[in-house]
Parts: structure tokens; sequence; C-alpha cells
């Protein structure tokens, strides 16, 4: 069996034409899982009950279009609804140091008690105003603007 070269030619020719279409394959069939996956969440979400509300379901997005990063072909998944986050991961709460004195939280980065929002009597605080006041009564969680029989200034 024999081979022409003009055949030979032609088939290498018709290889190179694809070689260059690749890319614009490739990046179609990734932006085409992108939309499967799209899909596949809003099914989980309706199916499982992930949550009750259609507006978590409704906004997961995709790329229209692949990037391209060497030989991979990166199309991102996504919900930028603003509680989506909290919805897939939980709020992670933290301790940040400080005490609330009224209703502003004034932040103590060297607050070595941290928050301190019960006091006893005979303890003293400085509020707001910038005036040091001795609380009266135990166990008291406000400041004196709202029980200012609690508190006298010191």
């Amino acid at each position: 069996m024999g081979v022409r070269k003009d055949d030979l030619t032609q088939y290498i020719q018709q290889l190179e034409t694809l070689k260059a279409d690749i890319p614009a394959i490739m990046s179609k069939i990734a932006a085409g899982e992108g939309a499967y996956a799209v899909k596949q969440a809003r099914l989980i979400c309706k199916n499982d009950n992930v949550i009750g509300a259609g507006a978590y379901r409704r906004n997961w997005q995709s790329d229209k279009a692949a990037k391209r990063s060497g030989r991979r072909y990166i199309v991102r998944f996504y919900n930028p609804l603003d509680y989506a986050s909290h919805l897939e991961y939980g709020f992670r709460s933290h301790f940040v140091p400080g005490r609330w004195e009224g209703h502003t939280f004034i932040y103590g980065r060297n607050d070595p008690t941290g928050a301190h929002d019960v006091y006893q009597a005979g303890e003293y605080m400085r509020w707001v105003d910038g005036l040091i006041y001795r609380c009266k009564v135990d166990a008291t969680v406000h400041g004196p603007v709202a029980l200012p029989g609690s508190w006298e200034v010191a």
C-alpha cells in the first residue's frame, strides 16, 4: 500500500488547521461544563432544600468563556449574592478585643479581658462622655444613660 505525497501534505495541512481551532473548541467545552455545573447547583438547591428562598438558587452563574492558563481552561462557577458565602461556608465568628460602652463598641487592642458587658457593684468603667463611673448594683448590663440609678460618678 502506498501513500501519495500530495495526499499526505493535504492531511498535514488539515491537522494544522484543526490544531489552530483547538483552543476555541476547548473553550466551548469548558464553558459548557460551567453551564452544566450551574444547572446541577440549582437542582441541588431545589431538591435538597438547601434554602427556601429562590434568589440563592436562581443566582448561580458561570463564565461565558473559558480562560486559558497553560494547558488548562478555567471557567469560574459562583453565586454572587451577598449572603451566599454564609450559606456555603457558614458564619465564622471571631473574637475582637474591646468592650461595649453604651451602643458603641470600643476596640481595645490590648484590652486583657475582652468584652465586658456585665458590671458588678464596686466596678469602675470609663463612659463615652469621658467620666469614670462606679457601678452600684450587681449584674448591671446597661450604661449610666440607660440606668442612671445603677451608676455614680467616681
